[in-house]
Formats: C-alpha cells, structure tokens, sequence
C-alpha cells in the first residue's frame, strides 16, 4: 500500500508554521516543572482532591485500594527484597506522602523517611490449589482494609512462599499515590535495586529532576492561566448544554448507596478477529483504540437508543520527560461524547468516534476535576458526575523480568470492585486482543454481562465485514440474535424438563407429575 499523499494549502502550513514555532518559543519552556516551595503547604494534584473529596463522602471505605502481585521464580533473598523496597520508598517522596488537612483543607505531608515491614507467611506445606486460595484470600483482606488518607503508609507489602524457590510478592496501596504508569516505573526499578543489593554495585538509575510535589503544583499553577482557558473553552464547547446521562437496562434497580461490589465477564477476539480490528484501523487512518471504542459505543447506542454518548476513558498525562520516572497518580480522565444521530454507517462513526478522541487528546491536560466544577453537574453519591460507562486500552503485559537468576512476572489477582455501571477493559496479548467486562453487581445479573459480550463481538464482526451497515441495521440484528437466544434457552429449558419427567415415570416414581 502507497503512502497516501495530502496536499496542503497554504493556510494549512501557516497554521502548522505558527504550531511548530509555539512549542519552540516560551510556551515549551513553560513545561519545565520547577521545585515547589516546601516551606508552604504543599497542595494536592487535582486527581488527588478528588480521590480525598470522594474518602469524605465515604469514609473508611477500601473503593480505591489496588493490589499489585507479582511472581518470584528462584532463589530469593528476603533480606535484599526488603531492602530494594525500603530504597524505593526513600527515592519517591509520594511513598512517604499522607494527606491531612489543615483549616479544613487537604495538604501533602511527606515524612523524611519510612521503613518498609515486609511480612513474610510460608504457605510451602499446602497443595497447590490450597497456596492459590489462601494466597488470593490475604490479597482479599489486604483490598478490604481501608487506608486513612491522614496517616502513613498508604501502601502495603507482605510475601507469601509457595516453594524454597517461588514466592508471591503483594503490593497493596491506595490510589492516590498510585497509578497504572507507575507500576512500571516500580518494576522496573525493584529489579535494578535488588540487583544492586545483591551485587553491591551501584543501581544505575536516573536521579528524579522533581518529585511528585513538585508536579502537584506546578499543575495547580500551569491550569490557571491562557493554557487553562484554551483547553477549557474546548471542553465547554464540548458539553455545551445538558449533561447527557446514560441509562443501561440493569437487572436491579441503582440503589442510593452504592455498594462498589463488582464482576467481571472475560472477552476473547481471537487471532482472526484481532487481526481485522487492526486492519481495519489502518486502513481508515485510525488505531484500535479507536475501532474498540467505537464498536462499545455503537453496543451503549443499541442497549439504550440514545445518540449522545459520553464514555471515560485514562489518560497517562506525562507528557514531559520530569514526569515519567515518577510514581503517583498522575493519571488524568477524558470524558468522551459523541454523536451517534442520523442512523450512520458503521465507518461513518467509526470517524466520528475518531475525530472526538483527537480532540480530546489535544486537551487532554485540563483536569477532570477541573471540568466537573465547571460544568457543575447535579452531584449524587450513585453516580459519576458525567459518565456512568468506562473504556480503557491497556499497554502490552510486562515481560518477565530477570534478577541475578530470579524471575518476576506479574499475578493476577481479581479485585472484585466496580467504580462505574460498566467498564470495558481491553488489552493486546502477543496480537490477540482480550479483556473482560467489569460491572456493577448491584445494577446487572453475570448473565446479562454475558449478553453484552456477545453482542459486543457481532458488532466487531459486523464492523469489519460489513462497515456499510448502519447502525439501525446492527440494532435490529442484537435484537434479533437477543430473541433467537431467548427462545432456545425457552426451548433448552423445557426439553430438560420433558427429559426429567421422562426419566421420573420410567423409574415409576408415583410422585412424578402428569403433563397438563
């Protein structure tokens, strides 16, 4: 295939001119984060007042802990692990970070040190599905038991054996000094660390130009001035009128108080299909991010029939080079809404889905936060201020890693939380794309999650077979494939019943019931 050639106006390259000679002038040096004044009380990003604002609402809740596993294949040393960990934490301040608050405000405390506990429970002596459960199960009690945001740690470490050479290493920490970015800066860095504890060479890693205070106000700062209003006016132009509210068909009525009790449904593509969402992705100038998101979007539009739709989808935001050796929760939320009026193709808002992820990628730096007390939206403890729906595309998993003849990779451990109606998170694993819907148990039945894959799939499917069909057309095939499985699980159901009453007068049973 030949590189498309485009034709650029004039108009075009003065725009492009001024653009390049932008980021080359004062507005690039802008970006430089400088060192905070830690002789003032340092403020929090504006991800973290959200997470401390939502602890208010629900204090003691464990909604935002995450925990981390990781697999220690070899002979390992305990004392050097603890170790590793220990430096981690005195290189990265929001390790030793709390929040308390200071006239009714909150404020980043970071303690001058803190010493890692590192316990260890030996569970060598178990059969093998006995070292699972039991090592899910302390995962499970770890998620459950709150932080309180005011006092040090906000993390957790603890070591389980399962052989002299295989061990299960569990990081449990709450978000608001964390996010997905960071894990892979942890990794990385445990690995270099404990080599050097081992060896006693040095860990030849990069010194941090800031740390996460640091870039917490500079935030604070850069969002208050012409860059604010520039990307603001983009997002209020975005969500000019009424915040449109999704309502999926749930199982359960939404309950006042949420209960945060989650599910998760795997999906699979496949090779066959995971390969056409790709293709089908170059071949209209777009990624599969964008091919994924709109076929979930075309499955909300089939589920609700509403045209205007808004799904959240993370962003890393650490879009300068200070920012990406840091651990914290830099993380940032786009609010995505498109419109899906006018009965288009599949390819048609396939474009239009695209066009709106561009955007929202070019102003990606205004806080979510930000963007909520403008809008100001009615707030309700049961629901998310602008969207109730999450999309998400994970990086590659992590290879293994090798430690002077250790080897880490990563466990999963299943959380078992939902912090919204429903959330789509796919990932890329070695060209075939998976992933699992995570939902509300409050709100939805397994059994109807299970629908929503399928449907999700036939409309991959569709797309890259078909992708002049129009959405009308995809909606009357879900609902058509929806009846078609209604009526054989009727039918299933009633041939089972026909079956036992056969089996029951076969054996004689007087108790067995007569057909009407």
């Amino acid at each position: 295939m030949t590189r498309r050639q485009v034709a650029l106006t004039p108009e075009k390259r003065r725009l492009i001119s001024q653009l390049v000679e932008r980021r080359r002038s004062g507005v690039e040096a802008s970006r430089v984060i400088p060192k905070a004044d830690r002789s003032r009380p340092l403020p929090l990003s504006f991800g973290q007042e959200r997470l401390w604002f939502l602890e208010q609402l629900a204090p003691g809740n464990p909604y935002y802990n995450d925990c981390e596993a990781f697999r220690l294949k070899g002979p390992l040393d305990v004392g050097a692990l603890r170790r590793a960990l220990n430096r981690i934490v005195e290189r990265h301040e929001i390790l030793r970070t709390c929040f308390p608050t200071e006239d009714g405000r909150p404020r980043q405390a970071v303690a001058p040190e803190l010493t890692v506990e590192l316990p260890l429970t030996d569970l060598s002596d178990l059969a093998p599905e006995r070292k699972r459960a039991q090592t899910a199960a302390l995962a499970g009690r770890d998620l459950d038991e709150p932080f309180a945001l005011d006092r040090l740690p906000l993390h957790r470490f603890q070591l389980v054996r399962h052989a002299e050479d295989e061990h299960v290493l569990l990081f449990t920490l709450h978000h608001i000094i964390f996010d997905g970015w960071s894990l892979g800066v942890f990794v990385r860095e445990l690995g270099a660390l404990y080599e050097s504890e081992i060896t006693g060479g040095p860990a030849d890693l990069p010194e941090l130009a800031v740390q996460y205070a640091d870039f917490a106000n500079w935030q604070r700062q850069r969002m208050d001035g012409e860059e604010l209003e520039r990307q603001l006016a983009y997002w209020q132009a975005r969500f000019r009128g009424a915040v449109p509210r999704l309502e999926l068909p749930t199982d359960r009525p939404r309950s006042a108080a949420p209960s945060y009790r989650g599910g998760l449904y795997p999906v699979e593509l496949g090779p066959d299909l995971s390969q056409a969402v790709r293709q089908l992705g170059a071949r209209e100038g777009t990624t599969q991010f964008v091919v994924l998101l709109a076929a979930y979007e075309t499955l909300l539009f089939a589920l609700t029939g509403e045209t205007d739709l808004v799904v959240g989808t993370p962003i890393s935001n650490r879009n300068h080079s200070e920012t990406e050796l840091l651990l914290g929760f830099l993380l940032n939320t786009l609010a995505l809404r498109t419109d899906a009026s006018g009965d288009p193709t599949l390819m048609e808002f396939l474009h239009r889905v695209a066009q709106t992820n561009t955007g929202a990628a070019e102003n990606q730096e205004l806080p979510f936060e930000r963007l909520v007390a403008e809008l100001n939206p009615e707030r309700q403890v049961n629901r998310n201020p602008l969207f109730q729906v999450w999309f998400t595309l994970l990086s590659a998993p992590m290879p293994e890693l090798e430690l002077h003849g250790l080897t880490l990779q990563f466990a999963e451990i299943e959380t078992r939380t939902a912090r919204f109606d429903l959330a789509l998170i796919m990932w890329d694993d070695g060209g075939q794309l998976r992933g699992h819907f995570e939902y509300s148990e409050d709100l939805f039945h397994r059994a109807t999650v299970a629908d929503f894959a399928r449907r999700y799939r036939t409309v991959l499917e569709h797309a890259v077979q078909r992708p002049d069909a129009r959405l009308s057309e995809i909606v009357a095939l879900l609902e058509g494939k929806a009846r078609a499985a209604a009526d054989e699980t009727k039918q299933r159901r009633r041939r089972a019943g026909a079956d036992r009453l056969s089996e029951l007068r076969g054996r004689g049973d007087r108790k067995a019931p007569r057909s009407p």
